[in-house]
């Protein structure tokens, strides 16, 4: 049976970050096995390159403004399933899970998980529990991005149906020579979009403490979105111990210049900037949730209690006295080489894939 997927995506970055490459080789893939992906993203306020690459590959793009419960996504997306003769609905980043399952019962439907499910709060669980036993009841099939988002799903579903696909790097966006800084003034780096869930406030309480008497060190923050406000309120005037910094598509400019990185997040499914930050030779803070237990098997990564100022200032302190060593990043570069790669996710989703259409 020819396979002809369904991809609805709520992506909708201005760059193609680590999660276009993917789907462009799954694309690729796909079509060396005969078979043909349609792909949904929410309508771009701008014109963006990734999707010209998108269609160049032969790949059918389509568009609908991000509002996921509206009765007319819903009927348009039943047009597309019925104009493409779609046999199986990869849903992708959360947002249209029910929508797509609202357009189609019964057709088979990955729900593909990229953030942390709530489980266990009493209210987001008992909407989960709606979500995954009754809409998901039938031919829904869950994949959790890392451990923890595997489990969650797995105790939301009913039966063995739930996966486990861990996201990827795409190495080809870093150069394979490594270019370290010599800052006088060592520079720590977070990304944050949302200041509470990335764990902003934290971070600053941290950098506070830790040059209230001089400058020691200084946060580079790349932010953008609610994490902009946040910025913008608490400091009317920017510290010095703090530089702001937009996002671009060289993400590598920002490995490249600093000294170290912090993954401050109080909730997390798989950090692609965590990932990115030990593939480029960093020494790196992480919090210590669920989340990131999987960069346990890195060197020179160390964790704070999530949440806590003076045990992530610690952990800074610490950082400022010990640089990593070229053996511990050559472990690291090869060991991501090894077991996130874009090539082996490619092969577990369209494995996944032929799976659900047998049965």
């Amino acid at each position: 049976m020819q396979e002809r997927c369904l991809l609805v995506s709520s992506f909708m970055a201005e760059y193609k970050g680590g999660y276009i490459p993917c789907i462009l080789a799954l694309i690729k893939k796909m079509h060396e096995n005969g078979d043909e992906l349609t792909c949904i993203f929410p309508t771009p306020k701008k014109e963006i390159e990734w999707i010209e690459e998108i269609k160049n590959e032969g790949c059918k793009v389509y568009f609908l403004d991000y509002d996921p419960y509206s009765l007319s996504n819903i009927n348009f997306i039943k047009k597309i399933i019925k104009k493409e003769k779609i046999n199986l609905i990869h849903s992708d980043f959360t947002g249209w899970d029910i929508t797509v399952k609202l357009a189609a019962p019964f057709i088979p439907t990955i729900w593909h998980e990229r953030m942390r499910v709530n489980d266990i709060d009493f209210v987001k669980k008992m909407e989960n529990l709606v979500k995954y036993r009754v809409v998901g009841a039938v031919k829904t099939y869950p994949v959790g991005i890392s451990d923890d988002v595997y489990r969650a799903v797995s105790r939301l579903s009913f039966g063995n149906k739930s996966e486990k696909i861990m996201d990827v790097l795409d190495v080809n966006r870093f150069d394979t020579e490594l270019e370290r800084p010599n800052n006088e003034i060592k520079k720590f780096l977070m990304f944050s979009y949302s200041p509470i869930v990335k764990g902003v406030d934290i971070a600053f309480d941290a950098m506070e403490e830790l040059n209230r008497d001089e400058l020691i060190a200084k946060l580079v923050l790349v932010s953008h979105g609610a994490c902009d406000d946040y910025v913008a309120k608490r400091y009317p005037e920017l510290p010095e111990w703090l530089e702001l910094e937009k996002p671009r598509e060289d993400v590598q400019y920002f490995y490249k210049n600093t000294d170290y990185f912090i993954s401050a997040s109080r909730s997390e499914g798989f950090s692609l900037a965590l990932i990115e930050s030990i593939y480029n030779g960093m020494s790196v803070i992480a919090s210590d949730i669920p989340g990131t237990a999987w960069s346990r098997e890195f060197k020179s990564v160390d964790f704070f209690s999530s949440g806590e100022k003076y045990s992530l200032l610690n952990e800074i302190n610490k950082k400022l006295k010990k640089e990593i060593s070229d053996k511990d990043i050559q472990f690291n570069r090869q060991k991501v080489i090894d077991e996130f790669s874009i090539d082996g996710w490619v092969n577990k989703v369209t494995t996944l894939h032929k799976k659900i259409l047998k049965k």
